[in-house]
């Protein structure tokens, strides 16, 4: 039987919101832990099966659009229909063979109500280029394009009543470029990259909280941690909130901190903490760099529980949590932990990238980018069965955002 991979990117608007996802995925053999070789065709209608059905849609899109890879036989056939319009996007791939029945599919689709893109576009004059007039979207490949070619192919797609997606945005600064260029929407990993600062030093408000979150780490019981909470209002505040909560079930309310501490205890506290305190890192930084960052630190603690150190799973959660701190604060990682007290796991996870917990960080980013290949080196490398990798996935993203809904 031949199971799915699946893998979601946020695409942005122009002011770092979240608009949409790609639906990035690739077919593997249950049995053989390989790439199967099923058909275009097939292999996307399995894809909207397991999204449609098993996962469901609303799961990975949070409201959003999807984006969907789609080939030239499946654009001609009736499986789109499958998918709900208004929500989905058709993404045309780059070597579909443009001819009347392709530009009809696409005009057919887009009369009912479908949206209609053009991936990995590089150049005006190509085949591809005859589906500008028809497309809604034109994404820009911008590793592709040859140096000094981007400004010139932005204008000529100006010319046509489409919005522009740059794709494979990797830093800050082409973030920025393509900003200045007048794209619409923006697609690729510079959302994890920190920006160039010219200083080195941390405002004191974040430092404050960088150091509760140190003493966070390095509590033993919840009395170390009841003086902090009890004198910040806010903390308080969203303690009492989060343990009277229905995801938390209990039948009493509760009215105390000390009571509300003693009933999650200090491993729970940890967690809880850990996460406010790093959302209040995310306040100037796009909602989905917080989402990433819960969902790689849930990725990680159901990993180690199924198939790593499950005494350690907490420790996982916050090896995720914090691979993201960097891109939080703009600093360098070495210099936000020089002198914070973090568990040995933490520590050999951002740092040894010989040791079995990067191991396991790289391989929920090689998730997050599609790296397939990378994905089935550190799924055998760690002894996990790669065809249980998307259940974990799903389950992690969909966790983190419901989390950020609670934190807002």
């Amino acid at each position: 039987m031949s199971e799915i991979m699946l893998a979601r990117q946020p695409i942005f608007d122009a002011h770092s919101n979240t608009v949409a996802y790609e639906i990035l995925y690739r077919s593997v053999d249950s049995q053989l832990q390989c790439a199967s070789r099923l058909g275009d065709v097939e292999l996307t209608a399995q894809v909207l099966s397991n999204v449609l059905n098993e996962m469901g849609m609303a799961s990975l899109s949070e409201q959003h659009e999807l984006f969907f890879n789609i080939s030239r036989d499946f654009l001609l056939s009736d499986y789109p229909s499958l998918l709900p319009a208004g929500q989905s996007v058709l993404e045309v791939l780059e070597d579909v063979e443009v001819d009347t029945n392709v530009i009809e599919a696409i005009q057919a689709w887009k009369n009912k109500g479908y949206t209609i893109a053009l991936d990995d576009f590089v150049s005006i004059a190509n085949d591809q280029a005859r589906l500008i007039r028809y497309a809604d979207i034109v994404k820009v490949d911008l590793l592709a394009l040859p140096e000094g070619h981007l400004e010139p192919m932005v204008k000529s797609l100006r010319q046509y009543p489409v919005k522009l997606l740059a794709e494979k945005v990797e830093t800050q600064e082409m973030y920025e470029q393509c900003k200045a260029l007048g794209f619409d929407y923006f697609q690729g990993y510079f959302i994890c990259k920190p920006k160039l600062m010219v200083s080195k030093s941390l405002p004191s408000n974040k430092l404050q909280v960088l150091q509760l979150l140190d003493r966070t780490l390095r509590a033993e019981s919840t009395t170390e941690l009841q003086f902090d909470i009890t004198h910040d209002l806010a903390l308080s505040y969203k303690l009492l909130k989060y343990i009277n909560s229905a995801a938390l079930g209990l039948r009493t309310r509760i009215d105390s901190i000390p009571h509300a501490l003693n009933m999650l205890g200090i491993k729970n506290i940890r967690l809880w903490l850990s996460i406010i305190l790093l959302s209040s890192f995310s306040q100037d930084k796009p909602p989905e760099l917080m989402i990433i960052a819960l969902s790689r630190g849930r990725f990680l603690e159901l990993w180690a529980e199924k198939y790593g150190s499950a005494t350690l799973k907490n420790d996982y959660f916050v090896l995720g949590m914090f691979s993201t701190l960097d891109a939080l604060l703009d600093q360098d990682l070495y210099a936000i932990t020089d002198n914070m007290s973090l568990p040995a796991s933490v520590s050999r996870g951002l740092f040894d990238l010989d040791s079995c917990e990067a191991s396991a960080l790289e391989l929920i980013c090689a998730i997050e980018l599609a790296a397939w290949d990378d994905v089935a080196r550190l799924a055998q490398h760690l002894d996990t069965p790669e065809n249980q990798l998307s259940a974990l996935y799903v389950e992690s993203t969909a966790w983190a955002d419901a989390r950020l809904k609670a934190l807002m």
